[in-house]
């Protein structure tokens, strides 16, 4: 619910036009784009790999793994995968990158974007492609904006925080087994939030809802809201009111 309401606001302060920044999944600023390119993606692909440059993997469940398997027994992983950023409403076409000392959590990347049709750049220049090059100093899980690689204090709060929300929803569901009325409703009331904001994201950013993003959890919502909101739920609940 949060990562979806704040991905709402992004649209509202972070300007909706070319300012030479990438952005996160969630709307946050990333990478600064700082290289332009003419030609064909099939050249710059044979120009990066002449270089010694290696293609990074798709995020599938495969290369997740492997990335996390790479970086907990720190042992190379060339192709690792990078994470997904976005320009003119799309992510990254390919990226192409370098480890640093065979070590998986510092490297060199580059992610690429095709220009949109007539696009120009400020100025006047026309180019066909531009990317973001960085250098990644460490891998880690990334909360709200904050890496928690470098601290443990952070991790900790993070940890913490998701061991909360899940006591949270356990208790909640017990509760709602139990006969609760007052957890039903309230149950009832994030999922229509939950329902809302992804509704929202979908008609202001344009976002499609795929098998790979949140089409799973606005499913669970919307089933979640239908048996909770059911004749037999609301009189399952209420068994224990005093009949006037």
């Amino acid at each position: 619910m949060l990562p979806r309401l704040h991905r709402i606001l992004t649209t509202i302060y972070v300007p909706d036009y070319f300012i030479g920044r990438t952005r996160t999944g969630d709307g946050l600023l990333g990478d600064p784009v700082n290289l332009a390119l003419m030609g064909t993606g099939e050249q710059i692909c044979g120009a990066m790999e002449r270089a010694g440059w290696v293609k990074a993997d798709p995020i599938t469940a495969q290369s997740s793994w492997a990335m996390v398997a790479s970086t907990l027994q720190r042992r190379s992983y060339p192709e690792a995968p990078v994470s997904p950023l976005f320009l003119f409403g799309k992510q990254q076409a390919f990226a192409y990158q370098q480890e640093v000392d065979g070590n998986p959590k510092q490297r060199h990347h580059v992610r690429f974007w095709p220009c949109p049709e007539g696009w120009l750049l400020p100025g006047g220049a026309r180019v066909d492609w531009l990317a973001a090059g960085t250098f990644d100093t460490s891998v880690g899980f990334e909360v709200l904006g904050f890496a928690s690689d470098g601290a443990p204090w952070l991790r900790a709060v993070v940890f913490s925080l998701g061991a909360a929300l899940l006591l949270f929803q356990a208790v909640l569901a017990v509760l709602i087994l139990r006969g609760s009325n007052w957890a039903r409703v309230l149950v009832m009331f994030v999922a229509v939030f939950d329902i809302y904001t992804t509704f929202i994201a979908w008609l202001t950013r344009e976002q499609e809802l795929t098998l790979s993003g949140s089409i799973y959890s606005l499913a669970i919502d919307i089933l979640i809201l239908l048996a909770l909101s059911s004749q037999a739920a609301a009189s399952y609940a209420r068994r224990n009111d005093p009949v006037e």
